[in-house]
């Protein structure tokens, strides 16, 4: 059984994005009791144990939901004293379609079921401004926020013919961008060319940024949830084991993507 107080949800949001950006927050459940405690270890918004409670700029509230719903299987964690799970979270298209389609403030809260005796658990407000792009990424951001990309990248599958040709424009024209980086991971998600050559392109995305923070956008797009998912999870993993991170970067990356537990340390 769950203690509701023995737990702690922290949801972590840029202070600030611009209309059509790929919003990836990430959604982290702490154990500061001394017991240990069985908790839902879905960590997303497709599963149902994870929701949003979103207040937009005009001051409504809205509950949002994954933008689809699997029926899937419980998962679970057990989180020892000064545990947590952590997974990134794709707030930018949900059961609402694009989340932040408009400009000004948003306040955000994640609503968790921990377990089935304790549902509903809240935590803290998180802000979010929204602001319009600059003239150099009106293109990018013409581009996310096409609907079609924004679904396929969502349930990580190519869902027409048409979209694919989007998806290489995001990932050719912007590389080194967040949304250039995940449009290339779901294309190559869905691709049946030489496995050695997409290999190859997988970890040229993979070199973009730190370990943390793929890991977060990697278990945001791509759930235990997502089966095209798989092979991105298992070729980052391999990645980790090769490349030359800090030890203790690369194994919090890995437990992310695992859903593992974790220790908190003074800084978190």
């Amino acid at each position: 059984m769950v203690d509701p107080l023995q737990l702690q949800i922290r949801l972590e949001l840029p202070l600030e994005v611009v209309r059509g950006e790929f919003v990836i927050g990430s959604l982290r459940v702490e154990n500061h009791s001394s017991s240990s405690c069985r908790v839902s270890s879905r960590l997303n918004l497709l599963e149902g144990d994870v929701r949003l409670l979103l207040t937009g700029p005009g001051g409504v509230t809205r509950l949002v939901y994954g933008a689809y719903q699997p029926d899937t299987g419980l998962r679970q964690a057990e989180l020892a004293p000064t545990e947590a799970l952590e997974s990134g979270l794709n707030l930018f298209y949900t059961s609402i379609g694009p989340t932040f389609s408009e400009l000004g403030l948003y306040q955000v809260q994640v609503e968790y079921d921990a377990s089935v005796t304790a549902r509903g658990l809240t935590g803290p407000p998180v802000s979010l401004h929204v602001g319009e792009p600059a003239a150099p990424e009106a293109p990018l951001m013409e581009l996310a926020l096409n609907r079609d990309v924004t679904e396929s990248i969502t349930r990580m599958e190519i869902i027409n013919p048409g979209v694919r040709k989007l998806l290489e424009r995001l990932a050719n024209e912007f590389p080194s961008r967040k949304e250039g980086v995940i449009a290339g991971w779901v294309l190559a998600a869905s691709a049946t060319g030489d496995p050695a050559a997409l290999d190859s392109d997988l970890e040229g995305s993979f070199r973009g940024a730190g370990p943390l923070t793929l890991a977060r956008w990697l278990s945001a797009i791509a759930p235990p949830v997502s089966t095209h998912g798989s092979r991105l999870r298992k070729r980052f993993l391999s990645f980790l084991e090769q490349a030359d991170f800090p030890r203790t970067e690369s194994e919090r990356a890995r437990q992310l993507i695992m859903g593992e537990p974790f220790r908190l340390s003074d800084g978190d």
